[in-house]
């Protein structure tokens, strides 16, 4: 297991339980201050998406730790990058384009991550105590 994880922008993300949570948390643009202390034990890591280029460090970050088998994304999505990581999940595309990150990351392994992470979409959810209970609803996935 790499021993320094998130491995990109661990300084602006908020971690709540790296060692045995499950769950990631990306607020696009909610403050992650308004969200993370309200989580519960099941969360691992909380952080913002501000823009689509983004959801390549969110791959990388999760696919680094295979615990974390389910991602929330929820609060305010003013431009659209919470769109775009919901089309991603579901299309494996990125603005039209069929390999979103060039060749970085083949095919396969996107395929793989995109079949193995549970997103739950909570897009327009900005309040703590109801992202609060439906992550708490999320069960823990084989990893």
């Amino acid at each position: 297991m790499i021993k320094k994880w998130p491995i990109y922008f661990n300084e602006r993300l908020w971690l709540v339980n790296p060692e045995k949570g499950f769950i990631g948390v990306a607020t696009l643009w909610t403050p992650k201050e308004k969200i993370a202390p309200e989580m519960p034990s099941s969360v691992a890591v909380v952080g913002q998406l501000y823009t689509k280029a983004g959801i390549e460090y969110i791959v990388r970050n999760l696919w680094a730790r295979p615990q974390v088998s389910c991602l929330v994304v929820c609060g305010r999505d003013d431009s659209g990058s919470g769109s775009a990581l919901v089309e991603f999940f579901k299309k494996g595309m990125l603005d039209g384009q069929s390999k979103p990150f060039g060749s970085q990351i083949p095919g396969k392994d996107l395929l793989f991550f995109r079949r193995k992470v549970k997103l739950v979409n909570l897009i327009g959810e900005s309040q703590p105590d109801k992202i609060a209970r439906a992550v708490s609803q999320l069960k823990k996935q084989p990893a």
